[in-house]
């Protein structure tokens, strides 16, 4: 029974890791690409001021997501460290 438990554990344990590496990375580049492609298609039209100002988007997609995920992070850190603290002082009392 325990190993049967185990497979049926590590499997789930993969499956959120495809679900984090996909929030994490595809969808942000995902995202982007889609401006990015609006820019080339308005550059073969002869529309560069456009594309320009379009093309400036898929950074802007990019910095977003990295400004999240610093927020993010920095809240967990913040937390954990916390966390440390209550459970030190519950030890020493």
């Amino acid at each position: 029974m325990g190993f049967w438990l185990r497979g049926v554990v590590e499997k789930k344990i993969q499956i959120m890791k495809k679900l984090k590496f996909i929030k994490g990375l595809a969808i942000p580049f995902g995202l982007s690409a889609v401006p990015f492609g609006a820019a080339l298609e308005l550059v073969k039209q002869g529309e560069e001021p456009t594309a320009i100002i379009v093309g400036l988007l898929t950074p802007t997609i990019l910095a977003a997501f990295i400004l999240l995920k610093q927020v993010k992070n920095d809240y967990d850190r913040k937390e954990a460290i916390e966390r440390r603290r209550r459970n030190y002082r519950r030890k020493k009392n």
